[in-house]
């Protein structure tokens, strides 16, 4: 993983905001009987008005550096926050980018599928990841955060889930 990455990856865990334990998620209330997820990523803001996190703007601004870094050699004519607590990165992201800015943000939506995970974008637009959640497990499981068994529990969730 490259610095840039392991810096937003190890910021993430130091601030808390990924977490370790049995959650109930989104996914609960239309599937109640789903096996709960090993895992959680909160990337509110402290000042989230709904529900709180743990990031502040010098999070986001290192997490909007490493999206930039991605987007180097990318055209591109929009930047969407997903979902809406993603908002923070994307105002992190205009704060960097030199004016003028020539995109725009726009709004994607869930595919109405039984697969609840699946975003996808407004047609005509690509949906372009930085990094995965198992190149998180692999972070810290190679830096010695999580352990064996913990890294293959949440493996096998997002295998199987």
């Amino acid at each position: 993983m490259i610095k840039i990455f392991t810096d937003v990856a190890d910021m993430i865990f130091d601030k808390k905001s990924f977490k370790f334990g049995a959650f109930t998620l989104k996914l609960h209330e239309e599937f109640p009987d789903a096996l709960l997820s090993p895992f959680f990523i909160n990337m509110r803001s402290k000042d989230n008005p709904t529900k709180k996190g743990p990031l502040v703007n010098a999070d986001y601004d290192l997490i909007a550096q490493a999206l930039l870094f991605s987007m180097n050699n990318l055209s591109f004519q929009a930047i969407a926050g997903i979902p809406r607590a993603a908002d923070p990165i994307i105002e992190a992201i205009e704060r960097a980018m030199p004016e003028p800015r020539k995109f725009r943000i726009i709004k994607l939506f869930k595919e109405e599928t039984k697969d609840w995970r699946r975003i996808i974008p407004l047609p005509g637009y690509d949906l372009i990841p930085s990094f995965t959640v198992t190149d998180l497990f692999d972070r810290y499981k190679n830096t010695g955060r999580i352990s064996q068994e913990k890294y293959q529990e949440c493996i096998d969730y997002v295998k199987n889930n």
